[in-house]
């Protein structure tokens, strides 16, 4: 799964943000797995008598709805897709002020 974020991004995201967004969202989805991995397997053991499987299910089902609705409303503030102009050296960033000449 980690890798259609990257999919995604490289054909998503701009020259500029590529990397560091593939960076981010690969690093980030692997801790939020492994997170919930351990998060799931100490609260509802499968060795447990009375397991059900329905609610690590329903808790991962719910943060992702959480986490979608979040990127969602950050975008609509902050739109993600934004373009900076590109500066004449890449190393240097440049302000938003500086573009208008």
């Amino acid at each position: 799964m980690r890798w259609s974020h990257g999919g995604y991004l490289t054909e998503h995201i701009g020259d500029r943000l590529r990397p560091t967004a593939i960076g981010f969202a690969i690093t980030f989805s692997g801790l939020g797995e492994t997170v919930y991995g351990w998060a799931s397997k100490g609260i509802w053991s499968p060795d447990q008598p009375g397991f059900e499987a329905w609610k690590p299910v329903l808790l991962a089902s719910v943060a992702g709805l959480f986490a979608t609705a979040g990127l969602f409303l950050y975008d609509r503030l902050k739109p993600i897709r934004s373009e900076i102009p590109p500066t004449t050296d890449p190393t240097t960033p440049e302000l938003p002020d500086e573009t208008t000449s």
